[in-house]
């Protein structure tokens, strides 16, 4: 199933996963970046670094926690990051004054230049109390637009669990006249 803005209100899309045109805010690009694991494997011919237990990896607002990750990169900038774990989860605060955005799964793959989240294996995402759960979920970081599905293989299988939405609409304010009926 494909999440659109006609198939949802724009208010869901606004709230609940609404991006800016980068990946990260522009502060998180300049902040260091801490990695913590109990094990590294390294190899700078092929550009690929493994990292295993309890890997922590953060950047400014940016933070992956993980069982295993393995980063890709080229020219010393990382490209993707395949991340394992039960779950893995990533959090980043996308726009300025806004919520941090989750994404949760036992697999997420961040393809850096796409921008792009690829989650599988009960898979969520997540801001505030707005919540979107399914076994595949694709979540373009840029746009917001996401594609989520049932299940990885496209089989029926019944014991599946079903695409789940759970948003909230915004809480009005409530005006003087409002609070002196009360």
């Amino acid at each position: 199933m494909t999440f659109k803005s006609k198939l949802l209100t724009p208010l869901f899309l606004l709230t609940l996963f609404s991006a800016s045109t980068a990946i990260a805010l522009p502060e998180d690009r300049n902040q260091p970046i801490e990695l913590e694991a109990n094990q590294a494997k390294l190899n700078n011919e092929t550009g690929i670094a493994e990292y295993t237990g309890n890997v922590i990896i953060t950047q400014g607002t940016a933070k992956l926690k993980a069982d295993r990750v393995i980063l890709y990169s080229v020219n010393n900038e990382v490209t993707r990051m395949k991340a394992f774990g039960e779950p893995a989860k990533y959090q980043q605060i996308l726009k300025l004054g806004e919520q941090p955005t989750h994404i949760e799964g036992k697999t997420l793959d961040l393809k850096v230049a796409e921008e792009i989240a690829e989650v599988t294996g009960n898979g969520v995402v997540y801001k505030d109390k707005d919540r979107l759960s399914a076994e595949k979920i694709i979540y373009s970081l840029k746009t917001g637009e996401l594609n989520a599905k049932k299940n990885q293989n496209g089989s029926q299988d019944t014991t599946d669990r079903p695409i789940k939405m759970i948003f909230y609409p915004p809480k009005k304010e409530e005006t003087p006249q409002q609070e002196s009926n009360k």
